[in-house]
């Protein structure tokens, strides 16, 4: 789990930790190792046709110009599925690229099962191996098991080293996440971390329970739970955590905040409070101010605490976002707030293609000299755009007929295709399975409530032809 937290002295701050950390970030790619950038080989038809990131060349910027500095060359087999991936850095003495690392990614039947690193030698002149994942999927083309393993060089085997075990409910919301560390003295796989995840019918996420593993006990124990209640408009209203008391072996209450919203959803105002479990009472210790845009996007936070030398609220951190018509984010900066002055501590802002594919982003860093954001580093991707058939809402397929509509949909998509023998299956751009089932009847409708505003992709299978029609979700 890769958070960066500025070190705060207060406990109250732990709200703005929670936030300042990366926002929107997939439950499973918090925890397992890479997996593949892009899987979009499941897309399968008679016209194949996908989008592929062929290259990412970096550069960072000095006073009077950008530098490259490191270049990743991506490669695909003849249908798209990714097969290695190679990273390069620039000399800038002899103005030429080097070998750094390469990730080989096996492939069966069009799935990544095994994905291998190696680093670049240059005193012997060759490729090293260092580590990979073997990757095990579930009936739905889920992943369900990550091992990784490190390369033993002496005696030539490849050694254990950690498991993540998923399991997803039919939305592909991840319900049960298991972490587990190789163990040489029983041996065998000692389970180190286990987190269940609940969500309500719009997939939102109700309960969080974490364990962990507690030296020198080889059994988990409770390590922190949280409880989020939404209105009926599906806004997020109450925010509860629980830490565990390892001596009472019970949930013990910790923070909570809730937010009032205006009349239109787009502000929200919230109070975090902590508990005091001695005097059970709860302290109010910080503020929070939200905005949202008609998309239901977050737009921006404020958070505040009590100063009790001037009596007085006062913001400690800020976050700002910006998001395409399509919800999809195209900017995200932070700030924190030192004795009353704001600094900033990152920004991103990133451009879109056509495809929806991110094309550039730029990263940057903040001047305090001139209280201003300063470009730091800047990445170029460049796609390769093979672009599937989107003008067509009747599809021959067969002798029949297959209708998709509406699109642009809302809240709902209905699917016809006048048989009850179909496979249905819906991926994002980057190829990801997100619903896949099996009709028994001539009309399917699939609710879009869990799907953000984006690009989506839904292949119908009826025997052994396969259609794709690219939809648009608005929210």
């Amino acid at each position: 789990m890769k958070k960066n937290y500025t070190i705060l002295f207060t406990v109250s701050f732990i709200f703005v930790c929670q936030f300042l950390s990366a926002q929107s970030i997939d439950f499973r790619n918090r925890y397992k190792k890479q997996y593949v950038a892009y899987q979009i080989s499941k897309l399968k038809s008679t016209n194949k046709s996908v989008v592929v990131c062929d290259s990412v060349l970096q550069f960072n910027y000095s006073a009077t110009d950008s530098i490259q500095t490191h270049r990743t060359i991506n490669r695909f087999d003849s249908v798209a599925n990714q097969i290695a991936s190679i990273t390069y850095r620039w000399d800038t003495i002899n103005h030429l690229w080097i070998d750094t690392m390469k990730n080989d990614f096996i492939i069966t039947n069009n799935k990544c099962t095994e994905s291998i690193v190696s680093l670049w030698n240059p005193k012997k002149n060759k490729w090293v191996t260092k580590e990979k994942d073997d990757y095990t999927f579930d009936a739905n083309n889920f992943i369900y098991q990550d091992i990784y393993s490190l390369w033993d060089s002496t005696n030539n085997v490849w050694v254990n080293n950690s498991k993540y075990i998923y399991k997803d409910n039919a939305q592909r919301y991840d319900t049960i996440y298991e972490g587990y560390r190789w163990d040489k003295t029983i041996p065998g796989w000692l389970i180190t971390q286990r987190d269940s995840i609940t969500y309500n019918s719009a997939g939102k996420e109700t309960l969080h329970i974490s364990y962990a593993l507690s030296y020198p006990s080889t059994s988990l124990s409770g390590l922190s739970k949280t409880v989020k209640t939404y209105n009926q408009s599906n806004q997020l209203v109450e925010t509860i955590t629980y830490n565990w008391d390892s001596k009472g072996l019970k949930w013990i209450l910790y923070t909570k905040e809730d937010l009032l919203y205006d009349q239109n959803g787009l502000h929200a105002n919230g109070t975090s409070e902590v508990y005091s479990a001695s005097v059970s009472v709860w302290t109010k210790v910080g503020e929070t101010e939200y905005t949202f845009d008609s998309l239901g996007n977050q737009t921006s936070y404020i958070y505040s605490q009590w100063d009790s030398y001037f009596s007085r609220w006062m913001p400690v951190g800020k976050s700002e976002q910006a998001f395409n018509s399509n919800g999809q984010q195209i900017m995200d900066a932070q700030y924190q707030y030192i004795i009353g002055i704001i600094y900033g501590t990152y920004k991103t802002v990133i451009t879109l293609d056509a495809n929806n594919l991110t094309s550039k982003g730029i990263y940057y860093t903040w001047n305090s000299n001139t209280n201003s954001w300063v470009p730091n580093m800047k990445n170029y991707y460049y796609n390769s755009a093979h672009s599937i058939s989107d003008s067509l809402t009747e599809i021959p397929l067969q002798n029949a007929k297959v209708l998709v509509y509406p699109n642009p949909a809302k809240n709902q998509l209905t699917i016809s295709t006048q048989t009850d023998n179909a496979s249905i299956t819906i991926y994002n751009y980057l190829g990801e399975i997100l619903t896949s089932q099996k009709t028994n009847t001539d009309k399917t409708i699939i609710s879009l409530e869990p799907f953000t505003a984006g690009i989506y992709f839904v292949s119908i299978t009826v025997g052994t032809t396969t259609v794709i029609k690219k939809i648009t979700v608005v929210k």
